[in-house]
């Protein structure tokens, strides 16, 4: 099973929205109707998942996926024709997330990757009693 599907009418449109978007890369398998989807570089691909040419009313639903540059990912969404669902909102920790589709009607979450403080143990404090100091 693929960690992630994306079903699409047309899989070029696919393609396109997710190499503007996330600038993932697409492999083709031979023979197939399927590519194999990676988000490492194109030199040292990371399989996470496969694009499949839609033959009935396939929906994917690609999980939660985790971008450190959430607003430039956020205007890349609407400006290479994927819709926001949800609004933006506040998640468990201290990021923000939303749900959105892409242009075949696949969903996912976006959730912004943020930096978790390092709790620190307190700090023992000192009480200096007052010197009383006579003249």
């Amino acid at each position: 099973m693929d960690p992630y599907a994306i079903y699409a009418d047309d899989p070029q449109r696919a393609m396109a929205f997710y190499s503007a978007v996330f600038r993932w890369s697409f492999l083709r398998q031979r023979g197939e109707q399927s590519w194999w989807v990676s988000s490492g570089p194109i030199t040292a691909p990371q399989i996470d998942g496969r694009l499949h040419k839609r033959t009935a009313s396939e929906r994917g639903h690609l999980g939660a996926l985790t971008v450190s540059a959430f607003d430039v990912i956020v205007e890349r969404i609407k400006a290479h024709g994927g819709r926001l669902i949800t609004p933006i909102r506040a998640g468990m920790q201290t990021e923000r997330q939303l749900y959105a589709i892409d242009p075949e009607g696949n969903s996912f979450r976006l959730i912004e990757a943020v930096a978790k403080p390092i709790l620190l143990p307190a700090r023992p404090t000192i009480q200096v009693a007052a010197l009383a100091v006579s003249a």
